[in-house]
């Protein structure tokens, strides 16, 4: 009876994990699903606990995070006015140490794009890439193309 208990104890405590903001970013960063801006928005809203800036067509959530054990600074999703839905975030390391990094976390590989690139684009079978940001910073991205894209003010 006791080892049951303790087995039980270690399978839902694995479900704590459902509401970490790296596995919420994630769920939309894999590119297994579409990201939903608009559940976005309002997640990072209530995370960030502030209105976000909104520059190039996004939407920009300023404040530290940890994505898998990555230091963010800030996360950004479209704002409904580009031909694509896309999330991403800013993380801290070169395209290189963050596929690494990932890869030992999540299990997920990023190969480069061009490997005679100082700092190569990073991408993923399933299409989300890792671009270099400069000053030690990279952007994580998945994009998806907005196919009932029409030009929206006001989306939200």
């Amino acid at each position: 009876m006791k080892k049951i208990i303790i087995l039980l104890s270690m399978v839902f405590s694995n479900f704590s994990y459902a509401d970490d903001f790296s596995v919420k970013m994630w769920s939309a960063l894999s590119g297994t699903s579409d990201p939903n801006i608009y559940f976005f928005y309002t997640y990072l809203t209530d995370k960030y606990k502030q209105k976000p800036t909104e520059q190039y067509d996004s939407f920009w959530f300023k404040g530290k995070q940890s994505f898998y054990g990555i230091n963010s600074e800030s996360v950004f999703i479209s704002n409904g006015n580009s031909i694509y839905n896309f999330i991403g975030i800013v993380l801290d390391g070169n395209p290189k140490e963050i596929s690494e990094k990932l890869s030992e976390k999540i299990g997920i590989k990023f190969s480069p794009i061009d490997e005679k690139a100082k700092y190569p684009t990073y991408v993923s079978l399933s299409g989300t890439e890792i671009l270099w940001d400069g000053q030690n910073k990279s952007k994580l991205v998945y994009k998806l193309k907005n196919h009932k894209y029409k030009f929206n003010k006001q989306p939200f």
